[in-house]
């Protein structure tokens, strides 16, 4: 009798440890190899319709120094692009950001000094000296419809550019006080626009490339807090944004006026438009609102995982990177969010590059989310390609 116990035993605690296993599998997945293995870290990442990806690496000799590298879809390295002049002194001029069209047609890379435009044969169709704030976060980005090449850095002030793609300048804004942060986001029309000043205010504006826009003020709290999301969708009845932060709540806006707001009970980290719906991602959950302000779902990151999260709209699918701290150590996880459930599907050791307020500096390329890690004990860098369409949500 007691054999037939001691073995009931043995097989429940086997069983337990076996669905512990599964259901850690499930809850963390393992790791893919990396696309890339650099001996440098990564500042910023960008992939070409072809599957090449551009990236900006950043060696440990010459920190905070960047330049270019393309690497085809096999991993080779096919370009390498580095600007430096010497007179009395060595003095290099860094790569800050760097952008695919996506159209396919051009590649604009943005150092702390000027801005560039390539073609694919890699011969330079322009270039524009910008005066750019000192110790400025900088970042390029083009129009979904590939016209025009946006740039902008803030610091001590803050300065937006918008030039055609035949190198002629559109827009120019330009803030002299030091604000406390900064978004942009694009459509084919115009840009968007959410920054605080010195004094609290955030000012979210809608600047058209032809035309005036609007701009809605936002008063100051209690409190500092930069803005953390901006989201812009198009409809047939106006241009829908969200804006999210942790003091000021979040806002749906409607064509310059404010559709709803609703308190923070969390920190808001970043803000989506996604299927007719409003996604907030805050330290450990997404909030899921519906268009005319009802809260719909609180979905929980699995694995009592908590860190500042970043949506990525990748072909269909719904992606949210979060940069979890634990133990003086970095761990990056992605999840999918599919039918209103949040499910892992990607987890790594290290940190991905990020702006100001920890949004991820990714791209997608097709069902693929580009992912840059970075190893800052070792100084190295990885790229990988994570799936998150189709063949990501099949069991």
């Amino acid at each position: 009798m007691r054999r037939l116990t001691s073995l009931f035993v043995v097989v429940i605690v086997a069983f337990a440890v076996f669905i512990a296993i599964d259901t850690y599998s499930q809850l963390f997945p393992s790791t893919p190899k990396p696309f890339l293995s650099l001996n440098d870290t990564v500042r910023d990442v960008s992939v070409f319709p072809n599957g090449s990806v551009a990236v900006v690496e950043v060696p440990k000799y010459a920190s905070p120094t960047g330049f270019l590298a393309v690497y085809s879809a096999d991993g080779q390295r096919v370009w390498t692009l580095k600007f430096g002049t010497r007179d009395f002194l060595v003095v290099y001029e860094s790569v800050e950001g760097v952008s695919f069209a996506p159209n396919g047609r051009y590649i604009a890379v943005l150092t702390d000094r000027n801005l560039r435009l390539y073609n694919l044969s890699r011969k330079l169709l322009w270039k524009v000296t910008l005066n750019q704030s000192e110790d400025s976060y900088s970042r390029v980005l083009f129009t979904p419809d590939s016209k025009h090449v946006v740039a902008y850095t803030w610091g001590e002030s803050l300065r937006v550019w918008v030039f055609s793609t035949k190198g002629s300048p559109v827009r120019y804004l330009k803030m002299n006080s030091s604000p406390l942060g900064v978004i942009v986001r694009t459509t084919s029309s115009a840009l968007y626009v959410a920054v605080e000043d010195e004094h609290g205010t955030t000012r979210i504006m809608e600047v058209p490339f032809e035309g005036n826009g609007w701009t809605v003020v936002i008063p100051n709290t209690s409190s500092w807090s930069a803005p953390r999301g901006l989201a812009v969708f198009k409809t047939s009845n106006g241009t829908y944004v969200a804006y999210a932060d942790c003091e000021k709540g979040i806002y749906l806006i409607r064509n310059g006026s404010i559709v709803w707001h609703r308190p923070s009970s969390g920190c808001p980290w970043d803000v989506a438009i996604w299927e007719g719906k409003i996604y907030v991602s805050d330290s450990y959950r997404v909030l899921v609102y519906s268009l005319n302000g009802t809260l719909l779902q609180s979905l929980h990151f699995p694995g009592f995982v908590s860190g500042p999260g970043t949506f990525f709209r990748c072909g269909q699918s719904l992606a949210l990177t979060v940069i979890e701290n634990s133990d003086s150590s970095w761990k990056t996880h992605v999840y999918l969010l599919i039918a209103d459930e949040i499910n892992g599907i990607f987890n790594v050791e290290g940190r991905p590059p990020t702006d100001y307020m920890s949004h991820v500096r990714g791209a997608c390329w097709r069902d693929n989310l580009i992912l840059a890690i970075n190893d800052f004990k070792k100084w190295r860098g990885y790229v990988y390609e994570v799936p998150v369409g189709p063949k990501a949500q099949s069991p």
